[in-house]
């Protein structure tokens, strides 16, 4: 699955749950597809974005975090790839036991986990 790459950057008629919340500066964002404290997503932090493709492989993109829609049951994440400078949109049903194609982390966010295995 290919991300839809942005022309316009378009975040009107947002949801608003118990799972989804926007703040001024920050998301938190309940869904599996984010690896992330707290659930908590900060606007131009930098974050891994891990992308599961057509052909079984494994995409990694280094982007910052833009903005993020929920509408009609679907999470729409926008990033900026640092290394291709391009705006990418990656969008994912919230409200069902779907796999996610694409997993949003924080840098870091396993760290502990690794220490304790004694990477």
């Amino acid at each position: 699955m290919n991300p839809d790459l942005l022309n316009q950057n378009d975040s009107s008629n947002t949801a608003i749950t118990s799972k989804f919340i926007r703040l001024n500066g920050f998301f938190v964002i309940d869904s599996p597809c984010i690896f992330c404290t707290k659930k908590i997503v900060r606007v131009d932090d930098c974050y891994d974005l891990i992308r599961f493709l057509d052909d079984g492989g494994i995409g990694l993109r280094n982007v910052q975090f833009r903005d993020a829609t929920l509408q009609n049951d679907v999470l729409s994440i926008f990033v900026h790839d640092i290394s291709t400078n391009h705006e990418y949109q990656y969008s994912q049903s919230f409200n069902n036991d779907t796999a996610c194609s694409w997993l949003l982390v924080e840098k870091n966010y396993f760290d502990e986990e690794l220490q304790g295995l004694g990477f």
